[in-house]
């Protein structure tokens, strides 16, 4: 197999793609207002909250999730029904004003630039407990980013996001241990990682828009890439279009997927994860008849009743992503 790209080249044309990722550290971003997540929070497609529900129970206002420790710009100067609207780095939508807190460009860009953070590569981990409640066991989900200031007695001091009484956002110490599933840095970037990233998420239900304690199909690929650093667009429709080097879907095309090639599907998305005994098998969250997040075949049904071998398109190979 050949060498993957580098993270950096891949954002970079990614970027360059206008499919909905941005630079937060632009230029042209310099006069916008900044915030940062102060909890896990959903992004919504409309400035309210009040849910519309599909079929299947699922709101389908959620956009996704913004993790707590999240930099977003504002796009609106003052909330509408409570809600602002903001860009984070790969998606826009509404988000409640409670639920970020302002802080200036240069913060942002301090938090955007610095070598000392830790990402989540479990489902959650929770922080210590303490005395102050607002850092005492606060779940932090999958692919969360925080900046950390100090490691001892196999302890890190990461930064916790707290809203003021004035909106603003000022940030305290809380404690994270060394045993739990973080990583400094982002991860190398190769196949191995990026399924064994995704496979911390075994188990996990599907949840459009995705929420703490869930995911959907796009989400769960999002989060495992962020994590060795690359930023892809939020849906599959989107991710689908990142490559010009895609592979249609037929005439036997599955032989040539290597393990965390990415297969767009129409409406969804999976990672091959390999063939055994005849079988291709991949990983991916899905709705179908069980709605979780696990390792499949690709003759597993769909909610609409065929395969997800019918419905495959391409495949993006990830020496061309």
């Amino acid at each position: 197999m050949c060498a993957l790209p580098s993270p950096n080249s891949i954002n970079k044309r990614i970027k360059e793609l206008s499919l909905g990722v941005i630079d937060l550290k632009n230029e042209k971003y310099a006069n916008m207002r900044f915030a940062v997540a102060v909890c896990d929070c959903n992004l919504f497609i409309k400035p309210r909250e009040t849910k519309e529900l599909s079929e299947n129970g699922f709101d389908t206002n959620c956009e996704t999730l913004c993790r707590r420790g999240e930099i977003v710009i504002l796009l609106s100067d003052k909330p509408e029904n409570g809600f602002y609207k903001v860009h984070s780095q790969n998606s826009f939508g509404y988000v409640k004003q409670e639920n970020i807190g302002f802080i200036s460009r240069e913060k942002a860009l301090d938090i955007l630039n610095s070598p000392n953070f830790l990402c989540v590569t479990d489902k959650f981990i929770i922080t210590n407990p303490d005395r102050d409640k607002t850092i005492s066991k606060i779940p932090l989900s999958f692919g969360t980013r925080l900046i950390f200031t100090k490691f001892e007695n196999s302890v890190y001091t990461v930064k916790l996001p707290i809203r003021g009484k004035s909106g603003s956002a000022f940030f305290k110490d809380a404690k994270v241990p060394a045993n739990t599933a973080v990583h400094r840095g982002y991860m190398k970037f190769s196949r191995k990682n990026i399924l064994s990233l995704s496979l911390h998420m075994r188990g996990m239900p599907y949840d459009w828009g995705e929420s703490f304690g869930g995911c959907d199909c796009s989400s769960l690929i999002c989060s495992a890439f962020s994590i060795c650093g690359i930023f892809l667009p939020r849906n599959s429709a989107k991710i689908g279009e990142i490559s010009s080097k895609a592979i249609p879907v037929k005439n036997g095309n599955l032989k040539k997927c290597h393990p965390a090639d990415i297969i767009m599907c129409k409406g969804h998305i999976m990672l091959y994860y390999g063939k055994h005994r005849g079988k291709h098998y991949v990983f991916h969250s899905f709705l179908g008849t069980k709605g979780i997040t696990d390792i499949t075949t690709v003759d597993e049904i769909t909610s609409s009743g065929s395969t997800f071998l019918e419905i495959a398109e391409k495949i993006i190979p990830l020496k061309y992503i």
